[in-house]
């Protein structure tokens, strides 16, 4: 009898340790492959409308030797309910709904475009008629089946406005726009639209829109299309980057009499 219980109780115990090995080799198979796992968000693709976002879309990519599986992503922190992805690579695609998941291949770059004239989510990034909302970044979050969070942010640039007078003795005096000390910080973009409005402060309405890293607009008190001698205004100046987010900023100048 006693030979039986050494027997069993040796049977259970090699048991209760080849279970542990393989549930510690499993453990440690899943984070080496959790360190392993590697997904980037490359760049934004949109289109616009009259300013409107009509669709928006960006690119990720793997860089992980074996297939990740995406179970979401997020964008400024309110998840993707839909979304429609291509594969770059080997041209297939498909559909994304929240609960689902998104296999991405090994090396794999991925398309994920958003119809904004669907009942898709209002972003904090879009204003309600899908412009973007000047000064907001945007962070991306993928959450894989691996338990890993893989972020990126892209931030807007900053607009910074000089306004001067030019040839204040000449016939012919102007008012210097100068944009050029707006910068972009902090990601691959660059600034490629510098757009100015001029609104007249004594009865608010918009003068003329001027475009350009520095511009010089006439001072002409007969015309509606230059800037008034005496004349107190709000310029506003947005500049937008390559990846299509804005920054703005306005400053309130007096043309000289």
């Amino acid at each position: 009898m006693l030979v039986i219980i050494v027997v069993s109780a040796a049977t259970l115990l090699a048991a209760f340790v080849a279970s542990y090995q393989k549930q510690l080799q499993t453990e440690e198979s899943f984070t080496h492959d959790q360190n392993l796992e590697s997904i980037h968000v490359l760049s934004l693709n949109t289109s616009t409308v009259n300013g409107r976002y009509a669709t928006f879309g960006f690119t990720i990519a793997s860089e992980y030797v074996n297939p990740s599986i995406v179970l979401g992503i997020s964008i400024n922190n309110q998840p993707l309910r839909f979304f429609n992805w291509t594969d770059q690579i080997d041209n297939t695609s498909g559909a994304f709904s929240l609960g689902g998941q998104l296999n991405v291949s090994s090396f794999a770059q991925v398309y994920i475009s958003l119809d904004l004239n669907s009942s898709h989510n209002r972003f904090s990034f879009f204003n309600a008629s899908n412009a973007p909302t000047p000064n907001n970044y945007l962070k991306f979050d993928i959450f894989t089946y691996l338990q890993n969070d893989f972020e990126r942010i892209f931030l807007p640039p900053t607009a910074l406005a000089v306004v001067s007078e030019v040839y204040p003795t000449s016939t012919n005096p102007a008012i210097l726009l100068d944009g050029s000390t707006s910068f972009q910080g902090g990601t691959n973009t660059s600034i490629v639209q510098w757009s100015w409005l001029a609104t007249n402060q004594s009865n608010h309405t918009e003068s003329f829109p001027l475009f350009g890293e520095e511009v010089e607009a006439p001072v002409n008190a007969t015309s509606t299309t230059a800037f008034n001698p005496g004349t107190t205004y709000w310029v506003n100046l947005t500049v937008t980057n390559s990846a299509g987010l804005v920054g703005t900023t306005g400053i309130t100048y007096k043309v000289p009499t």
